[in-house]
C-alpha cells in the first residue's frame, strides 16, 4: 500500500457512521492483485463494487432464502435449476461453482475456527462459571432425555450471550477486511481523500474499554444481558456477510451440545498433568487458535446413548422432502483436524486421574 492513504478505524461507532451509513461511498474495495487477479479473482469478498458485487451478493441471498423455505435434499435437481438460473445472470459456470465452494469453504474455515475457539474459551476461561450456569439451564430446560435444538432457544438465552461474548471475545476476522472509496468522503469534520483503504479493526473494536468495560480479555457472556451493547457485526453496511445468520446459529447449536454433553477440560501431558493452552491465535484474514489438547468428560451416563441416538442420520433418504429445520443435525469436527479413529467417549465412572484419561485424550490440532 505504498503511497496510499489508510484510514484504521478502532471504534464500533466509527465503523458503523463511516462503513453503514456512507455505504454508498465506502463499499468498493482497493486493488488487492494476488487475490483478485491471480487466487479468488470472483470471490465475492474482493469484488469491486457494483463491477460483478451486485450479481454475486444477489446469488448468495437468494440462493441462502430459499434454502432456509427448501423441502428437498434432492442436489441434482437443485443444481440443474442453479445452473438454469446462472444463464439467466450471465454467469459462466466457473463463478458458479467458485462462489458454491465460498459458501461451503466459509462453513467449513471460519465456522470451524470459531468452534475451536470455544473450546479454547471452555478451557482458559471456564472456571469463571459461566459453563456450569449453562449446563445448569439446559438441565432444567432440556433434561438428559435428549439434545438441545433449535427448538430450545427461547428457553436457553443464556447460550445466546456465550455466541455473542465468543464472537467479541476471539472475532474470526480480527483485522477486518479493507473498504476502499473512490470519492472524497468526510468523517465529524475530517476530509478522508478519494482512494483511501478504510480498514475496521475488529479485534480494536471489540476490545473498545468504553463499551465492554476494562477486563477485555475475560469471558464474560453475562454481560450481553444488558441493553444497548453493539451487536458484533460480520462487517459493515452493504459489504455485511449474508451468511452472519447461519454461522450463529452454527456456533449456537454446537456451544448447546457441547455443554449439554461434556464438560470441556484441558488434556493431559504423559505424566497426568493439564497442558496449558495457549490463548493466541495465528495472523491472516481467518483467526486460527494454536494447536491444543483438550479432554471431553461426558456429564453423565446418558449421553452416550442419546447422542448416538440423535446422531444418527444415516437411514434418511437424502430425496426425501422433508423440512431441513426439522432435522436433528450430528456435528463432528474438522476434517483439518487429525483425530484418533480408534477414540472413544469416556465415561465418569471411567476416567481415573492418570493412564486411562491419558489415551482417550482429544488432539485439537491444525
Amino acid at each position: 500500500m505504498a503511497d496510499q492513504n489508510v484510514i484504521i478505524l478502532t471504534s464500533n461507532e466509527a465503523a458503523h457512521n463511516l462503513l453503514a451509513k456512507q455505504g454508498a461511498t465506502f463499499s468498493d474495495r482497493p486493488h488487492f492483485i494476488v487475490a483478485q487477479e491471480l487466487a479468488l479473482q470472483v470471490s465475492k469478498i474482493y469484488t469491486l463494487f457494483y463491477s460483478h458485487w451486485e450479481k454475486q451478493r444477489a446469488l448468495h441471498s437468494g440462493n441462502l432464502e430459499r434454502g432456509l423455505r427448501g423441502t428437498s435434499w434432492n442436489f441434482s435437481r437443485q443444481m440443474q435449476r442453479a445452473i438454469d438460473a446462472m444463464k439467466e445472470i450471465d454467469m459462466p459456470v466457473e463463478e458458479l461453482a467458485l462462489n458454491i465452494g465460498i459458501m461451503s469453504d466459509a462453513a467449513l474455515d471460519a465456522s470451524t475456527e470459531m468452534m475451536m475457539c470455544f473450546l479454547v474459551a471452555c478451557i482458559t476461561e471456564g472456571h469463571r462459571g459461566w459453563m456450569a450456569k449453562a449446563q445448569d439451564d439446559m438441565d432444567r430446560g432440556v433434561g438428559g432425555g435428549r439434545l438441545p435444538g433449535f427448538e430450545d432457544r427461547l428457553g436457553l438465552p443464556y447460550i445466546n450471550v456465550i455466541v455473542e461474548e465468543l464472537l467479541r471475545w476471539r472475532p474470526a476476522g480480527a483485522a477486518g477486511v479493507p473498504h476502499f472509496s473512490k470519492v472524497e468522503g468526510n468523517y465529524e469534520g475530517y476530509r478522508i481523500p478519494a482512494n483511501s483503504v478504510v480498514i475496521p479493526n475488529h479485534w480494536s473494536i471489540t476490545r473498545e474499554e468504553a463499551v465492554f468495560g476494562p477486563d477485555v480479555e475475560s469471558f464474560v457472556p453475562e454481560q450481553w444481558l444488558g441493553e444497548g451493547f453493539p451487536t458484533v457485526r460480520f462487517g459493515y453496511g452493504r459489504r455485511v456477510c449474508p451468511k452472519r445468520h447461519i454461522a450463529r446459529n452454527s456456533l449456537w447449536i454446537f456451544d448447546a451440545r457441547l455443554l449439554w454433553a461434556f464438560d470441556i477440560k484441558p488434556g493431559l501431558n504423559k505424566l497426568g498433568e493439564p497442558v496449558e493452552v495457549d490463548t493466541k491465535g495465528t495472523d491472516g484474514l481467518v483467526t486460527k487458535p494454536l494447536p491444543f489438547k483438550a479432554r471431553f468428560v461426558p456429564s453423565g451416563d446418558w449421553v452416550r446413548e442419546v447422542v448416538t441416538r440423535e446422531g444418527d442420520t444415516w437411514g434418511l433418504s437424502p430425496y426425501a422432502k422433508t423440512n431441513v429445520s426439522s432435522i436433528e443435525p450430528s456435528y463432528c469436527l474438522s476434517g483439518s483436524i487429525d483425530l484418533n479413529p480408534d477414540l472413544t467417549i469416556l465415561l465418569p465412572h471411567e476416567l481415573s486421574d492418570h493412564s486411562s484419561a491419558i489415551n482417550r485424550t482429544f488432539v485439537l490440532a491444525h
